[in-house]
């Protein structure tokens, strides 16, 4: 038979839970950052592309991710506060998928950056071992 939880570690289980969305809350400005200066790219590349999909795709999708993270963590822990704005939890659960399209982005973002290098690192292997 599985083993049954007290109430109280299901209380701590589920505000642990909870605690990832505590570094969200600086994540929105490290996007920022990554926007406005394409800093997500890893350095230089001669493949322009790295850098406009790492601003765009990857720091844009973030910028818009946090936010929505943001406001359904609201929904979720301060339900009295949240339904005056018309956040219930069941808007923040829709919310949160909302969120979940922009989470895809960025790996979808960050997998053709990593493609994009790998080949631009195997080109400059291939030139080194030439010379």
């Amino acid at each position: 038979a599985p083993a049954v939880l007290s109430p109280s570690l299901k209380i701590l289980a589920s505000e642990l839970s909870f605690t990832r969305y505590v570094l969200r809350f600086f994540g929105f400005f490290s996007a920022l950052q990554g926007y406005r200066s394409s800093s997500w790219s890893g350095g230089h590349w001669d493949n322009p592309a790295i850098s406009k999909i790492a601003k765009y795709v990857m720091a844009g999708s973030m910028m818009l991710y946090y936010p929505l993270e943001y406001a359904a963590y609201a929904g979720w822990k301060m339900p009295a506060l949240s339904k005056r704005k018309g956040l219930d939890a069941e808007r923040a659960n829709r919310v949160s998928a909302a969120s979940c399209v922009f989470w895809t982005s960025y790996i979808v973002g960050d997998f053709w950056c990593s493609v994009l290098k790998w080949k631009e690192l195997k080109g400059r292997l291939g030139r080194v071992r030439e010379d």
